[in-house]
């Protein structure tokens, strides 16, 4: 056997100029090549081909002259060869062992191999001559790899020097930062702190402000007097939204706000918003009601806060840029996303939009006109705050406008239903019949909806003509609800109206009027009650139950305008501002209760070791001791009978009325105080007292 027969390349010269024009043979004389040429050859491999196996015996060195190789011992991964002249298979051949690793050709490679154990078989080669050249061959093979590996060595010297420079910058940066941190969390701590000072500094005066205005209104005033107190009272609000805006804008840049998903009864969120922008509404002589499709979920999962602060804004700028006609919520399901999708619209006849003024709309203190902030107020932020929150509730809003006719916003935003009940919460007398009298058609319609799913039969006209031919007839009617949209003498004259006709004489009727408009009841024999617009479902479905209940002579009206005589409850004022004393006796009284005062949260223990009292209303900051004290105090003493506690305070954020329910308090006003939401929590309260028997207030 012949070295050529393994070999076909050997003694090539096409292999010797190969080797001489390599950078790693470049050296070596054309003699020295001569003689390797024998017992070498050029091999060219695959991707993935194996070129050693580990295990097995190996007798040639491998030089890498292109393309790249993989080393795998024990089934892992060791390193890649990719460097032309890189060598493998030499340690196998000096220590005559079999190959320790396992060389795959990671892409298309080629190598010059050189036997490197048993030449001697080839009997016409001198072995010695040949392991000499061999032997100078590694030797300037690993010389060069050795200068390789000393220049990357001072490569690696240079770049640690270069990293621990950098490293000792970055610490530096980093010290710093984290003093720039502190600066700023110190900061917005302070700036916090000023925010919230402010808020309770600008609320508690505006709060006695509007408070008297209020009071002012209901006093008999020429009209010019009245004309005069209205724009105060509008001054008053518009001030108290910029305040709000300017608090949630700051809020929002300063915090990461979280959605907080709980259960939420629609139908009380959505009457919420509306009371909110009712007396607004009211002062201008808008129509201001809500609509909820029969198809929309009772109950649902979402953040009723956010929701409400987004439907507020919204309603907020519906009433503020409408000078007639009506503002409207309405709510319905969408076919969507998966769980449920609800749409909120907020409709209004105002002012409008042009089109060339839209696309600025959501960007911050930007009105469509100058003009507009001079005649209507406002900061421009109440639109960015809608939109941050609503995409912060995967939702979207968008609106459509054409001026001089309206503006329609829309918000789409996901659900999750609630199972509905299994027991209704409203029930009346099947087959119940109430003749509805309402001009408007979308109101009357939404009044129509609500009764018919208390199971209602309801009749409706619109004009006075059809609603005498209704009452002439022979029609059952148990109910006749009449929507004042005029003067009181109006409501007079219909209610006698009513009245007059055969089998009508003692028809219960139910008054609805624009917030503010008074009607003296006590003039009438027949079972009769008032309600204010917009109207809340639980106060409707109270006002049916008990006429009915008058009418055939149950019980005496839960709708008494003297509170007290319904709820004799003992209530005391606590509050330092005297002028915030005196509005709030004044609002006690007109309900019927003479309150004792407090004027700190001392005063407020020694009146309750003096006297027994059913409810305290708490302002938190006083002097001596706070509110938040006083509450924790009083629970402490009084730890089965404890009177119910009201948070008054000019202190707004969320957090801030989690901290006092947290602290004892049961319930929370925020300042300006409404007086009709002070009317509806004692009510609540004295219907929870007076439903059930109660125990008395015990002395420690």
């Amino acid at each position: 056997m012949t070295f050529q027969d393994d070999f076909i390349q050997g003694q090539n010269e096409e292999l010797i100029e190969y080797m001489k024009s390599s950078r790693l043979f470049s050296h070596i004389p054309d003699s020295l090549l001569s003689t390797l040429v024998p017992i070498s050859d050029l091999r060219v491999y695959d991707p993935e081909q194996e070129i050693l196996v580990e295990g097995q015996e190996n007798d040639r060195v491998f030089f890498l002259m292109r393309g790249a190789v993989q080393i795998f011992a024990g089934g892992e991964f060791i390193l890649e060869l990719k460097r032309q002249g890189d060598l493998f298979g030499e340690m196998s051949v000096i220590s005559s062992k079999p190959a320790s690793a396992t060389v795959i050709a990671k892409t298309r490679v080629q190598v010059f191999s050189v036997l490197g154990r048993n030449i001697g078989r080839y009997t016409d080669i001198d072995v010695e001559r040949i392991n000499h050249i061999l032997y100078r061959l590694f030797a300037a093979v690993l010389t060069d790899k050795l200068a390789l590996t000393t220049y990357k060595a001072k490569q690696y010297e240079v770049v640690n020097i270069y990293l621990n420079k950098t490293q000792a910058a970055l610490a530096e940066k980093h010290t710093q930062l984290l003093k720039e941190k502190k600066a700023a969390e110190a900061a917005a701590n302070t700036k916090a702190a000023f925010i919230a000072t402010m808020s309770h500094e600008i609320r508690t005066p505006l709060n006695g402000i509007l408070g008297m205005t209020e009071l002012l209104l209901s006093t008999h005033q020429t009209e010019e007097q009245r004309d005069f107190t209205e724009s105060i009272l509008i001054s008053g609000r518009n001030l108290l939204s910029i305040i709000n805006d300017i608090l949630d804008f700051s809020k929002m840049e300063e915090e990461d706000i979280q959605v907080e998903v709980k259960p939420i009864r629609l139908q009380e969120l959505v009457e919420e918003c509306i009371a909110l922008s009712a007396p607004d509404a009211a002062l201008k002589g808008l129509e201001l009601f809500e609509r909820i499709d029969p198809k929309t979920p009772e109950e649902i999962k979402g953040d009723p806060k956010r929701i409400a602060q987004v439907l507020n804004n919204l309603l907020s700028n519906a009433v503020k840029f409408t000078d007639q006609g009506q503002v409207q919520l309405l709510v319905k399901p969408l076919e969507g996303r998966e769980g449920g999708e609800l749409l909120f619209e907020v409709k209004d006849t105002g002012i409008g939009i042009a089109q060339e003024k839209q696309v600025e709309l959501f960007q911050p203190f930007y009105q469509v006109d100058s003009s507009i902030t001079r005649r209507h107020g406002g900061t421009g932020l109440g639109l960015v705050i809608a939109k941050n929150l609503v995409e912060l509730m995967d939702g979207r809003i968008w609106f459509e406008s054409l001026p001089g006719v309206g503006t329609q916003f829309y918000v789409s935003l996901p659900f999750e239903p609630l199972p509905k009940p299994d027991a209704q919460e409203f029930s009346l007398p099947k087959g119940l019949s109430l003749a509805l009298f309402e001009r408007g058609i979308e109101q009357g319609e939404a009044l129509e909806e609500r009764l018919k799913r208390w199971g209602v039969q309801v009749k409706r006209v619109r004009e006075r003509e059809e609603l005498g031919i209704l009452l002439a007839s022979s029609d059952l009617i148990d109910l006749v609800l009449l929507s004042i949209t005029g003067s009181t003498t109006e409501a007079h004259k219909l209610g006698q109206e009513v009245w007059s006709y055969p089998d009508r004489e003692q028809t219960p009727i139910i008054f609805t009027t624009k917030l503010g408009q008074e009607l003296d009841l006590s003039r009438y024999q027949q079972p009769c009650k008032h309600l204010y617009k917009p109207i809340r479902e639980r106060s409707l479905y109270h006002a049916v139950t008990e006429l009915l209940r008058a009418h055939t002579g149950e019980s005496k009206s839960d709708w008494s305008e003297n509170l007290q005589e319904l709820y004799p409850l003992r209530i005391l004022v606590a509050e330092d501002n005297q002028i915030n004393q005196k509005m709030l006796l004044r609002l006690l009284s007109r309900l019927g209760y003479a309150a004792e005062v407090a004027n700190n949260g001392k005063e407020v223990l020694e009146a309750a070791k003096l006297q027994e009292f059913d409810l305290v209303l708490m302002d938190i900051q006083m002097p001596e001791m706070d509110g938040l004290q006083a509450a924790q105090a009083l629970r402490h003493s009084y730890k089965k009978s404890c009177p119910h506690l009201i948070a008054l305070t000019a202190n707004v954020f969320e957090e801030d009325k989690q901290r006092y329910l947290d602290g004892g308090l049961d319930d929370f006003i925020g300042k300006p105080i409404s007086p009709k939401l002070l009317e509806e929590k004692i009510r609540q309260l004295g219907q929870k007292l007076f439903s059930s028997s109660r125990p008395p207030l015990q002395s420690p």
